[in-house]
């Protein structure tokens, strides 16, 4: 990664854990809990930037009623608990507040799971999913040397973005109807982007290009950038408020 503003940052975290080795709970050993740590955060990038690529359609990879995003998140909070800090979260306000929003919205719930089904539950996880904070939280404030290891990930994502995007976006607008879908969800293409949630990402990396964290700053990839922008912006602004 290059040097930029922000790199002290990252080379700040990185001494700080320097020395000092990882220690699972329970028996696990150390390298073997950095070693599964390390694959559920790879496998966590996968989910993000299959999500940001492939919209809907992607989230219904799997059997219902367990998709990607779902085994990740399980997976995800068995990592957790390996991680030799994950207790401080309890005492960080924001994962409290977290916490008792996700206490709330079960107590809301489930009074009607007998009425709505799987429908209640659906509409609990648009809270249910801030758990992902938690626990990516709670890993990277254990093993803060992921952190680099991740933006350097992240970065080379962004490119790959840019270009497939395009061509996704003029094919779920022109064929969006006739895009074959999932076997167990016949109603979901297995291409389905949501309108809304492009300008999101757009936003995101534009944020990166002016903190120097992103290396594609030439004038071709920020034509790119706008020329994203404008495809998204001409359908919707949805990603305006979200952002």
């Amino acid at each position: 990664m290059p040097p930029t503003s922000t790199s002290y940052n990252s080379a700040s975290l990185t001494a700080s854990a320097a020395g000092a080795p990882v220690r699972g709970a329970g028996r696990v050993a150390p390298a073997l809990a950095e070693l599964l740590t390390r694959r559920w955060l790879a496998l966590f990038a996968v989910l993000l930037a299959g999500l940001a690529i492939g919209g809907r359609g992607f989230a219904y990879i799997g059997l219902p009623p367990l998709f990607i995003s779902e085994v990740t998140l399980l997976m995800g909070g068995g990592v957790l608990l390996l991680q030799r800090r994950w207790r401080a979260l309890t005492l960080d306000p924001t994962a409290v507040l977290v916490v008792g929003l996700l206490g709330w919205t079960a107590w809301r719930t489930l009074p009607y799971l007998g009425t709505h089904g799987l429908d209640a539950i659906r509409d609990a996880m648009l809270v249910g999913y801030a758990v992902a904070g938690l626990v990516v939280a709670g890993v990277l404030v254990s093993q803060p040397t992921l952190l680099p290891w991740l933006l350097g990930k992240y970065q080379r994502f962004v490119k790959v973005f840019l270009c497939v995007m395009p061509g996704l976006w003029v094919v779920d607008q022109a064929f969006g109807a006739s895009i074959p879908g999932w076997p167990w969800a016949p109603h979901v293409g297995i291409i389905n982007l949501k309108p809304g949630d492009m300008p999101v990402h757009l936003g995101g990396i534009a944020a990166l290009a002016t903190l120097g964290l992103f290396r594609g700053r030439s004038r071709g990839w920020m034509l790119l950038l706008f020329l994203l922008v404008a495809m998204t912006g001409s359908v919707t602004r949805g990603g305006c408020w979200r952002s």
